[in-house]
Protein backbone atom coordinates (compact mmCIF):
# COMPACT_ATOMS: atom_id res chain seq x y z
CA UNK A 1 0.00 0.00 0.00
CA UNK A 2 1.74 3.42 -1.16
CA UNK A 3 0.40 6.31 1.42
CA UNK A 4 1.06 10.34 1.24
CA UNK A 5 0.08 12.94 3.13
CA UNK A 6 -0.77 16.23 1.63
CA UNK A 7 -1.46 19.57 3.44
CA UNK A 8 -3.32 22.34 1.71
CA UNK A 9 -4.41 25.73 3.32
CA UNK A 10 -8.21 26.68 3.44
CA UNK A 11 -10.42 29.69 2.91
CA UNK A 12 -13.09 29.30 2.34
CA UNK A 13 -13.17 25.93 0.73
CA UNK A 14 -10.36 27.12 -1.56
CA UNK A 15 -6.47 27.06 -1.34
CA UNK A 16 -5.80 30.20 0.39
CA UNK A 17 -4.19 32.66 -1.04
CA UNK A 18 -0.72 33.15 1.35
CA UNK A 19 -0.14 30.14 3.34
CA UNK A 20 1.64 32.09 6.13
CA UNK A 21 -1.38 33.49 7.45
CA UNK A 22 -3.83 30.53 6.76
CA UNK A 23 -5.42 29.65 10.16
CA UNK A 24 -7.03 26.08 8.53
CA UNK A 25 -4.92 23.38 6.62
CA UNK A 26 -6.83 20.26 5.87
CA UNK A 27 -4.40 16.58 5.59
CA UNK A 28 -5.36 14.79 3.28
CA UNK A 29 -4.53 10.86 2.96
CA UNK A 30 -3.85 9.45 -0.47
CA UNK A 31 -3.44 5.56 -0.71
CA UNK A 32 -2.83 3.62 -4.22
CA UNK A 33 -4.13 6.62 -6.05
CA UNK A 34 -7.02 7.10 -4.21
CA UNK A 35 -8.03 9.61 -1.07
CA UNK A 36 -9.08 7.59 1.65
CA UNK A 37 -9.27 10.42 4.40
CA UNK A 38 -9.50 13.95 5.48
CA UNK A 39 -8.96 15.46 8.04
CA UNK A 40 -8.91 19.63 9.28
CA UNK A 41 -6.41 21.03 11.96
CA UNK A 42 -5.69 25.04 13.14
CA UNK A 43 -2.81 26.46 12.55
CA UNK A 44 -0.92 29.12 14.91
CA UNK A 45 1.27 31.72 13.85
CA UNK A 46 4.70 29.49 14.45
CA UNK A 47 6.00 26.20 14.09
CA UNK A 48 4.00 25.47 10.77
CA UNK A 49 6.86 23.14 9.15
CA UNK A 50 6.89 21.46 12.47
CA UNK A 51 3.37 21.35 13.22
CA UNK A 52 2.81 19.59 9.46
CA UNK A 53 5.97 17.21 10.47
CA UNK A 54 4.38 15.57 13.42
CA UNK A 55 1.40 15.45 11.60
CA UNK A 56 3.36 13.38 8.54
CA UNK A 57 3.11 15.14 5.80
CA UNK A 58 4.58 14.59 2.83
CA UNK A 59 3.37 17.24 0.09
CA UNK A 60 1.96 20.99 0.78
CA UNK A 61 -0.79 22.37 -2.30
CA UNK A 62 -0.51 26.10 -1.72
CA UNK A 63 -0.98 29.28 -3.37
CA UNK A 64 1.74 31.50 -2.34
CA UNK A 65 4.15 31.26 0.80
CA UNK A 66 7.47 33.37 2.05
CA UNK A 67 10.78 32.08 0.71
CA UNK A 68 11.46 31.21 4.37
CA UNK A 69 8.25 29.36 5.54
CA UNK A 70 9.34 27.12 1.74
CA UNK A 71 13.09 26.90 3.08
CA UNK A 72 11.66 25.71 5.99
CA UNK A 73 9.16 22.72 5.36
CA UNK A 74 11.80 21.41 2.22
CA UNK A 75 14.51 21.41 4.99
CA UNK A 76 12.13 19.10 7.16
CA UNK A 77 11.67 16.89 4.36
CA UNK A 78 8.27 18.16 2.92
CA UNK A 79 7.37 18.71 -1.39
CA UNK A 80 5.79 22.00 -1.83
CA UNK A 81 3.83 22.97 -4.85
CA UNK A 82 3.25 26.55 -5.04
CA UNK A 83 1.09 28.26 -7.15
CA UNK A 84 -1.97 26.26 -7.14
CA UNK A 85 -5.31 27.63 -6.90
CA UNK A 86 -8.93 26.50 -6.83
CA UNK A 87 -11.60 24.55 -4.93
CA UNK A 88 -9.69 22.38 -2.68
CA UNK A 89 -11.35 19.53 -3.08
CA UNK A 90 -10.67 20.20 -7.10
CA UNK A 91 -6.80 20.53 -6.20
CA UNK A 92 -6.34 17.82 -4.26
CA UNK A 93 -7.73 15.43 -7.49
CA UNK A 94 -5.74 16.78 -10.16
CA UNK A 95 -2.70 16.68 -8.06
CA UNK A 96 -3.70 12.66 -7.40
CA UNK A 97 -4.70 12.31 -10.95
CA UNK A 98 -1.83 14.07 -12.26
CA UNK A 99 -3.47 17.17 -14.14
CA UNK A 100 -2.59 19.60 -11.36
CA UNK A 101 -0.32 21.53 -14.04
CA UNK A 102 -3.68 22.32 -15.96
CA UNK A 103 -4.18 26.20 -16.10
CA UNK A 104 -7.17 26.26 -14.28
CA UNK A 105 -5.53 25.42 -11.01
CA UNK A 106 -2.51 28.09 -11.65
CA UNK A 107 -2.49 31.41 -9.87
CA UNK A 108 -2.97 33.93 -12.35
CA UNK A 109 0.68 35.36 -11.87
CA UNK A 110 2.13 31.49 -12.09
CA UNK A 111 5.55 31.20 -13.38
CA UNK A 112 4.46 27.68 -14.76
CA UNK A 113 1.68 29.53 -16.71
CA UNK A 114 2.20 29.80 -20.62
CA UNK A 115 3.15 33.11 -22.00
CA UNK A 116 0.78 34.79 -24.28
CA UNK A 117 1.80 36.23 -27.42
CA UNK A 118 1.10 39.56 -26.75
CA UNK A 119 4.00 41.41 -28.69
CA UNK A 120 2.34 39.50 -31.57
CA UNK A 121 -0.82 41.85 -31.43
CA UNK A 122 0.84 44.78 -30.56
CA UNK A 123 3.26 44.31 -34.01
CA UNK A 124 -0.20 43.32 -35.92
CA UNK A 125 -2.09 47.17 -34.49
CA UNK A 126 -3.21 45.80 -31.77
CA UNK A 127 -4.09 47.86 -28.71
CA UNK A 128 -1.17 48.38 -26.76
CA UNK A 129 -1.34 48.63 -23.14
CA UNK A 130 -0.40 52.03 -21.66
CA UNK A 131 3.72 49.89 -20.36
CA UNK A 132 4.05 49.65 -24.19
CA UNK A 133 3.98 53.44 -24.97
CA UNK A 134 6.61 55.62 -26.14
CA UNK A 135 8.44 57.66 -23.10
CA UNK A 136 7.68 61.48 -23.59
CA UNK A 137 10.37 63.14 -25.61
CA UNK A 138 12.99 64.45 -22.43
CA UNK A 139 12.86 67.73 -21.70
CA UNK A 140 8.84 68.59 -22.59
CA UNK A 141 5.24 67.60 -21.42
CA UNK A 142 3.91 64.87 -23.63
CA UNK A 143 0.03 66.22 -23.51
CA UNK A 144 -1.76 67.55 -26.18
CA UNK A 145 -1.45 71.22 -26.33
CA UNK A 146 0.54 72.09 -23.65
CA UNK A 147 4.55 73.62 -24.71
CA UNK A 148 7.12 71.16 -24.49
CA UNK A 149 9.99 73.06 -22.08
CA UNK A 150 13.54 72.31 -22.39
CA UNK A 151 15.55 70.80 -19.71
CA UNK A 152 17.94 73.12 -18.57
Amino acid sequence: MIEMRLAVPVWKDRVSPVFDVASRVDIFTVENGAVTGRSEHRLGSRARPATLSILAVDVVLCSALSRTLETALRAVGIEVVREVCGPVDEVVQAYVNGTLAEERFLTPASTRRPRRQEAAAGEAGGDRGAHDKEPPEAGGHDEPGQPKTPIT
